[in-house]
């Protein structure tokens, strides 16, 4: 039985990349989630020299009705120009806000990355692990099938019994009910795997293998995740916010320029006869409404506390999950070096003295039947944990950026 060839980890990390890293980066270049994220980007980018912008100048132009006569002559139409100045911390926070939140959005497109990346490699460890576990059944399957030969030549000598090749059958039975459940659930991690790619697949290699990687060395942390970063980001961009409200406390200027059109003096020899007035202003916006404007400077701060108690929580949370990753990174390998290197050769040889007792007639085809399923249920269950120590080292890089 050859139930352990194909369990060995690769020994060269570089063989976890071909068919999964294919994927991801058709991920990353095509997911609509990053594409979402990449334009929710550039529009926050775009606000920001609107915010530092000067208000729109204010230009008027009007008639006299009924002029207004001078010595130089009537007054006949005026052109004004007038220009806001806001406080200058107006602007300025308000710039620095949009740029914070912009970082913020930028950094959404690293945690959207990561989160793409977790995605698919899950998935393609999925769709691994059910055709390994396919793989082995079929080779069991193979097996039942020489030992049914076995036991009907053995009956035509009647050195062997009805009653054995029925248990023979139903174990084919069993198996054969359980390789239609995996051809079922290959199907359905296809189109999961498709999903996360974001793309439509031709095909579903997974020519990837899995490589038994150690933690490295000191406690793993997720502080420099985009999603924290981000956050931080928001609440910086909430202060700027805060100091641009205290802006509306101060005086905002205006300056202007208006042109008087005036028509020529009635009378002859009038010196600067028909000569325009000009004439230029400054105004001053006084802040009265302070309680209003304090309401919208509390409100900014209430944000910026929100966001970074937001934080705070998701710090915790993440961290508790790069806690709790690491340990099943741990467990993963120790289950995977167990069953390859103690389990699975003690399963190996406790088949084979049974499969040569049998041979001498001294084991029952149920012994045979028995160890032949331990064998095969340790060779899933070597399957099982090194599928799964490849998705919880994906976890526990989306969470800290660390890479087997």
């Amino acid at each position: 039985m050859t139930l352990l060839a194909g369990l060995a980890l690769a020994a060269d990390p570089s063989s976890t990349t071909g068919a999964v890293e294919t994927y991801v980066s058709t991920a990353l270049a095509n997911h609509p989630d990053i594409a979402a994220d990449r334009a929710a980007w550039q529009a926050s980018v775009e606000r920001i020299p609107g915010q530092r912008t000067l208000p729109e100048p204010r230009v008027s132009v009007g008639g006299f009705v009924q002029s207004v006569e001078t010595r130089v002559g009537p007054q006949q139409a005026r052109l004004g120009v007038q220009q806001a100045i806001p406080w200058p911390s107006r602007l300025v926070q308000a710039g620095k806000a949009a740029s914070s939140e912009a970082d913020a959005a930028e950094l959404g497109i690293t945690a959207s990355e990561r989160q793409v990346r977790e995605r698919v490699e899950m998935a393609y460890w999925a769709l691994w692990r059910v055709r390994k576990q396919r793989a082995l059944r079929a080779e069991h399957l193979t097996i039942l099938d020489g030992l049914a030969a076995t036991v009907r030549g053995r009956i035509e000598v009647g050195a062997a019994s009805l009653a054995d090749l029925q248990q023979i059958e139903l174990s084919r039975s069993r198996l054969e009910d359980a390789l239609a459940t995996l051809d079922a659930e290959e199907t359905a991690r296809i189109a999961q795997l498709r999903a996360a790619v974001g793309d439509v697949l031709d095909g579903a290699e997974t020519s990837s293998e899995p490589t038994l990687t150690a933690l490295p060395e000191g406690a793993l942390s997720a502080t420099a995740h985009p999603r924290l970063r981000a956050l931080d980001a928001m609440a910086t961009a909430a202060d700027h916010r805060a100091r641009a409200s205290a802006g509306q406390r101060l005086p905002d200027f205006t300056v202007g320029a208006d042109w008087i059109v005036t028509g020529a003096a009635p009378m002859d020899g009038v010196t600067d006869s028909g000569k325009d007035a000009v004439m230029l202003g400054v105004g001053l916006r006084v802040p009265l409404w302070q309680g209003t404007y304090g309401h919208d400077v509390a409100a900014a701060r209430r944000t910026e506390e929100s966001l970074r108690a937001r934080r705070q929580a998701r710090d915790d949370e993440l961290q508790a999950a790069v806690d709790a990753t690491s340990a099943r990174v741990r467990d993963s390998a120790r289950r995977v070096q167990l069953v390859e290197q103690t389990l699975l050769p003690q399963a190996q040889s406790a088949y084979e003295a049974v499969l040569g007792e049998y041979a001498v007639g001294r084991a029952q085809v149920s012994q045979t039947l028995l160890a032949q399923r331990d064998l095969l249920d340790l060779a899933v269950d070597g399957v099982v944990a090194q599928a799964d120590h490849q998705m919880q080292w994906a976890r526990l890089t989306s969470l800290t950026g660390v890479t087997p």
